[in-house]
Parts: structure tokens; sequence; C-alpha cells
């Protein structure tokens, strides 16, 4: 009896599944008077649950490690997007600039042709009033 209980926990053991250990432990039925096999049971259960903390810890550290490289994913995707937008904007700014350059020869060119023709108003009107005199 206790020899296959005793197997039945080793091939619980060799499946790792801890789930399956801590029952095969726990269902162990031993005789009050049967020291040795009461001190097995209860190494094994201790064995189970290092198990099963060496499970959750090697478990901890995956997520850990996925988070880590979620967050360095997501950290490339700011980065790439803030480079782009950046880029967008000193497009934009440099097109803007452009056209104020562009506004500000026109409105110089603008500003000639009006004292151009302020020029030829006032000449016109000096003519005028000399023919006018004359």
């Amino acid at each position: 009896m206790i020899i296959l209980q005793i197997l039945k926990i080793v091939v619980s053991l060799c499946c790792r599944s801890v789930e399956s250990v801590l029952e095969s432990v726990t269902d162990c039925k031993v005789g009050e008077y049967n020291a040795f096999a009461m001190t097995l049971k209860w190494i094994l259960l201790i064995v189970c649950v290092l198990m099963y903390l060496y499970k959750q810890r090697e478990k901890t550290r995956h997520d850990a490690e996925a988070v880590r490289e979620r967050t360095q994913r997501n950290e490339d995707v700011v980065r790439e997007r803030t480079q782009r937008n950046e880029d967008v904007v000193r497009e934009r700014t440099q097109s803007i600039m452009d056209r104020l350059e562009g506004l500000e020869r026109t409105t110089a060119t603008i500003l000639t042709r009006l004292e151009q023709l302020q020029d030829a108003i006032n000449t016109t009107s000096h003519r005028e009033e000399g023919n006018v005199q004359e």
C-alpha cells in the first residue's frame, strides 16, 4: 500500500504536476506507528511546496520579463511616434516660414508698386498744377 502511494507520488513528481503531487501526498494513508512513512509523507509534502514555490518564482520571473519587453516595445513606439510628430511639426513650420517669406516678398513688391504709383500721381498732380498756372 505504502509502496503504491510512493510510486504514485514519484510518478506525479516526474509529470511535474504540483497539484497531482499534493493530492498524492495528502491521500497517503499511513498507520499511526509507521514513523518512516509519516516522515516520508512530510518530506514529500515539503518538496511539493518547494516545487510549487519554485514554479511560481519562475512564472513571476517570466511575467516580469514579458512586462519589461512590452514596456520596451511601448517606449520604442512612443519614441518613433514622437520623432514622426517632431518631423511633421518641423516640416509644417518650414512650410509656414516659406509662405511667410513669399508673403513678405509679395508685400514688398506691392509696397514698391504703391510707392511708384504715388510718385506717378504726385508727378501728374504737379504737372496739372503747372499746366493750370500757365
